[in-house]
């Protein structure tokens, strides 16, 4: 839904079986502002309101994002320090009319594309055209497109906590796609152990969450988003979700312990 630029420590555990609250959808900037910070722990730029971005695209992103701050604990969230603005100079000619939103391990923050952002029946429509295509999870909606970016981010969190001390070794890591490769291959490996004739190959693994989980970046199998639809598909669907993007899940859960 977007593209990504490119040591271990203790979470706190939130309780798993919290009901999301949500925002409502005529919520108000200060509300929304305020929910993302406080139960979030992202931040809301002015330029998404100065752009006269849609806010309920932020507000139907609340629960699926409350779900995952439930299952890693907000303390996650705020170390991962994600900032959401609106980026025109980021989203030019072709790509204007194409990409959704992207996010790199530099700069904290998740750029939408105001040209998407603008109207949420625009990406409403857009997002089911994709779903209905097999391009992104089954039952994925507007509000996912935000998800997807903080999967992302939390493989960035995971690359910055294994590699704070060394700068290169954190920059080659993310080129290299050293830690979403790293999931995604024992999630595939975990599940041919269990479930043998569930997945014939990889590939196929990948391609049962979608087709962009299964697309390619700089030339090689894209696994950063392959993680970060399957983060999207888990936080829509739960354990209704694809077992390949479940047991990528885990294993970004027990690299954030």
């Amino acid at each position: 839904m977007g593209t990504t630029g490119t040591a271990t420590q203790g979470i706190a555990q939130a309780p798993v079986n919290q009901t999301p609250q949500g925002l409502a959808d005529d919520a108000d900037q200060a509300t929304v502002q305020a929910y993302y910070k406080n139960k979030l722990g992202m931040d809301v730029g002015g330029s998404y309101y100065r752009d006269n971005l849609d806010p309920k695209i932020l507000a139907r992103s609340a629960e699926p994002l409350e779900k995952l701050v439930n299952e890693l604990g907000k303390d996650v969230f705020d170390e991962m320090g994600i900032r959401i603005v609106s980026s025109q100079s980021q989203f030019m000619g072709q790509k204007a009319t194409r990409a959704y939103a992207q996010t790199s391990l530099q700069s904290h923050t998740i750029a939408v594309n105001p040209n998407k952002f603008n109207d949420y029946n625009t990406i409403k429509a857009s997002m089911h055209t994709d779903v209905h295509a097999g391009y992104h999870p089954t039952g994925c909606k507007a509000g996912d497109v935000i998800v997807h970016e903080v999967g992302h981010n939390l493989e960035f969190l995971i690359n910055r906590r294994i590699n704070a001390n060394n700068r290169l070794n954190l920059v080659l890591a993310d080129y290299n796609q050293t830690y979403s490769k790293a999931i995604v291959q024992q999630a595939y490996s975990e599940l041919k152990k269990e479930q043998p004739s569930l997945y014939s190959t990889e590939k196929q693994a990948r391609k049962s969450i979608s087709g962009y989980a299964d697309s390619l970046w700089n030339g090689t199998v894209a696994y950063t988003e392959c993680l970060a639809e399957a983060v999207a598909d888990y936080a829509r669907n739960g354990q209704n979700a694809k077992p390949m993007s479940l047991k990528i899940w885990q294993g970004i859960k027990s690299m954030l312990k």
